[in-house]
């Protein structure tokens, strides 16, 4: 890809944007905004999400940008 290409590709936003369910999060984290820059805004064809949805694969909601899964921590019990 020419350097003309890239930059190009950085100045869109990615396709699947509207509709993809950790867009809404990394809005709301300021820490997660650099992923929202990173990935959605600029180089979107990394996005392991987007490469996901582009072989027709659903997307899970726990796939990060880099490929990994989001873990979250395990609710409490409340005690009786």
């Amino acid at each position: 890809m020419s350097s003309v290409q890239q930059e190009s590709q950085s100045q869109q936003q990615c396709s699947y944007l509207k509709n993809c369910e950790l867009f809404p999060k990394l809005c709301l984290h300021t820490t997660m905004q650099v992923w929202k820059i990173f990935y959605c805004e600029g180089n979107y064809t990394l996005c392991a999400r987007y490469k996901t949805a582009e072989k027709g694969i659903p997307v899970s909601p726990m796939l990060l940008p880099n490929g990994k899964l989001l873990c979250l921590p395990k609710p409490k019990r409340a005690r009786h």
